[in-house]
């Protein structure tokens, strides 16, 4: 064969293998592209229709007012738009440019924003005790200081307190204050249990007032807000009068009138307002792409605020420092949600790094922002978050089997009560090896069932939700959720499992409710006691004293019960200094109940030992001791007796 033709066919042969070879490549980048980007190409027309199609539903299921929503992708603002009213009453109606909503927590991303421009300047340090750059003492609890670090993941071990965190008007005192007379017990070594802190973010932005020498206000609105061109966006309570009059009312649901604007004194926390347009510019400068991706730090700052810093779980979302992971029908998403009583927020960054979605509602019963992040997320990232197989066999679901309840209660207050009786979670066994995780239902009323996934890791049957399960330091299982990595649930004991608790408190309350009765209408009967035989004046005796101690035994309960009502009325309530007088005064009348206790023993020796009494009325003593004594058992458990005074 001719030379010549078999350099020709050489030369055929490596170009047909290299074009396979790159229509390979391809293929393989398209994939690998696909499951962070769009299937469906994202354009402001489609995102009308899509939006304009679903938001005015979900303000109707969801009771909802007025809402407002912005996406950015690829450095740009593809599309705001408010939806129902700002104004109910008047008719006005929201407007993604103009209208200002509270965004609740999201106020706590600008904060911790803060503290990264001050840690690229070098003028804070992520893994130094905060003693450091405080003027006043952080006690160490557990041998171990608190960082800084620890305050942006929400693992600084700070209990829950809600003592003057709202007020009723006027304008929040200064943020030192608050801080200082404020700080929560430490009830987890720091680093070890997520606990979400309103008061740890509080902490972060008095630490930028002193690394800054600004007050928190000020150094925003120069270094976050001008910087961006957020003219709509304010965290000054209350608003300034050009911003006021284009604030959204409030609400807690459309068919309720107006609720007054909500001054909380953790402004850092929780304290914004802003338009979706505003918010839609602030998503921009923590994304990759665009002219406000570099405004506010650098890109590799940005990297280290997104990357997450703690993990409850190897499998499960992670929380970064400010921001956090969750799978919320759309794959894995970076952001954080905002919820104080009249309004509902969100921000998510997409995996993509290109693409953000922003959502806002003023009245605050229905979120609807994770229904609209599950359609976003289905119709613009399908592949993002492929359904789980689960395990072929199940094992250890029995050892999970108990009643769970979040690392962010008011373990240390009387409010602890309130969580004991409604905020548990009980897990148990489902049909085959599945478990049954709260009171979770399908549309049709049916249970959802979890199955295994991988090791400790539970999958709801619908596909929306995970668990994610491991042992703690003391070797108690904590649950930890897709939806939200900033708490996780801890085992509680046995002692108080809602199985427990609640026949205790409810036989018990009724036993003496109904002696209570009894005793006062034989009271009425007996009026000339004296004029009685003898037996019978020991039976007026024994009526008369176990009548006192069932008042004395009843009384706190009946005001927490009380209390309870009027908050349910007036949630801000449980903020103000009226309502620590009220828990004192439960407080007061338990240990009067305690006191009581030695009251039933005497009306019962009495009763056994009256030669005329009845086995009858010999039980009947004996259950009103154990009546008393197990409404003392409860109120041990809630609180109601041990108390340093704070809430």
């Amino acid at each position: 064969m001719h030379p010549s033709l078999d350099l020709r066919r050489l030369i055929r042969v490596a170009l047909l293998s290299t074009l396979v070879i790159t229509c390979q490549l391809a293929a393989s980048m398209r994939l690998a592209h696909a499951e962070a980007s769009p299937t469906v190409h994202m354009t402001a027309d489609d995102l009308s229709t899509f939006f304009d199609s679903r938001v005015p539903n979900e303000l109707t299921r969801g009771q909802v007012a007025g809402a407002a929503v912005a996406v950015v992708r690829d450095g740009k603002i593809l599309f705001v738009r408010g939806y129902g009213h700002a104004d109910v009453a008047r008719g006005i109606p929201v407007s993604g440019t103009e209208t200002l909503f509270r965004i609740a927590s999201l106020s706590k991303v600008f904060t911790y924003t803060a503290v990264m421009q001050l840690v690229e300047r070098g003028q804070i340090d992520l893994d130094r005790d905060i003693a450091a750059y405080l003027d006043f003492p952080v006690p160490k609890a557990f041998g171990q200081p608190v960082t800084m670090r620890h305050l942006m993941t929400h693992t600084a071990g700070f209990d829950e307190t809600i003592e003057d965190r709202w007020i009723q008007s006027g304008s929040p005192g200064p943020l030192r204050d608050y801080v200082v007379r404020h700080m929560p017990r430490k009830i987890y070594p720091p680093g070890s249990t997520p606990s979400y802190s309103s008061y740890g973010t509080a902490l972060a932005a008095y630490i930028v007032e002193r690394v800054s020498g600004e007050t928190f206000d000020h150094y925003v609105e120069s270094n976050i807000l001008g910087r961006l061109g957020m003219r709509h966006t304010s965290f000054q309570q209350p608003l300034p009068e050009d911003l006021a009059a284009k604030a959204s009312k409030n609400y807690m649901s459309a068919r309720e009138p107006e609720r007054p604007f909500e001054i909380t004194q953790v402004s850092p926390s929780a304290g914004a307002s802003s338009t979706a347009a505003d918010m839609a510019k602030f998503m921009l400068a923590h994304l990759s792409a665009g002219e406000l991706a570099n405004k506010l730090f650098g890109p590799g700052t940005r990297a280290r605020m997104h990357t997450v810093a703690y993990r409850h779980h190897p499998s499960a979302p992670g929380v970064a420092l400010g921001v956090y992971e969750m799978e919320l029908g759309a794959g894995r998403v970076l952001g954080h949600h905002g919820d104080i009583p009249l309004s509902n927020s969100a921000m998510y960054l997409f995996a993509d790094g290109r693409t953000g979605l922003f959502v806002v509602q003023n009245s605050g019963v229905h979120p609807i922002r994770t229904s609209l992040l599950k359609q976003f997320g289905h119709r613009y990232f399908p592949l993002l978050s492929p359904p789980a197989v689960p395990l072929a066999a199940a094992s250890g679901a029995s050892s999970l089997v108990g009643s769970y309840m979040l690392t962010r209660s008011y373990a240390s207050s009387p409010l602890y009560m309130s969580d004991l009786l409604t905020n548990q979670t009980v897990i148990r066994q489902g049909p085959g090896a599945s478990l049954i995780i709260g009171r979770t239902h399908r549309e049709d009323g049916r249970a959802i069932t979890w199955r295994p996934i991988a090791e400790n890791v539970w999958q709801s049957d619908d596909g929306s939700a995970r668990k994610y399960f491991r042992r703690d330091l003391h070797g108690n299982w904590v649950m930890g959720h897709s939806s939200n990595p900033t708490h996780v649930d801890r085992r509680l004991p046995w002692y108080q499992h809602p199985h427990v608790i609640m026949p205790t408190l409810t036989i018990s309350l009724a036993v003496l409710c109904l002696h209570l009765i009894w005793r006062a209408g034989a009271a009425v009967w007996r009026r000339r006691a004296s004029k009685l035989p003898s037996s019978a004046r020991i039976g007026a005796s024994v009526g008369k004293v176990s009548l006192l101690a069932s008042v004395l035994t009843l009384s706190p309960w009946l005001l927490y019960a009380a209390t309870a009502v009027v908050v349910l009325n007036h949630k801000l309530l449980v903020s103000t200094p009226a309502f620590g007088m009220a828990l004192r005064c439960i407080q007061v009348l338990s240990w009067a109940a305690i006191g009581a206790i030695g009251l039933y023993l005497w009306a019962a020796v009495r009763t056994w030992r009256a030669t005329p009494a009845g086995w009858g009325q010999r039980a009947w003593q004996s259950v009103l001791v154990l009546a008393a004594l197990g409404l003392a058992t409860v109120a041990l458990q809630g609180n109601l007796l041990l108390w340093d005074g704070r809430w």
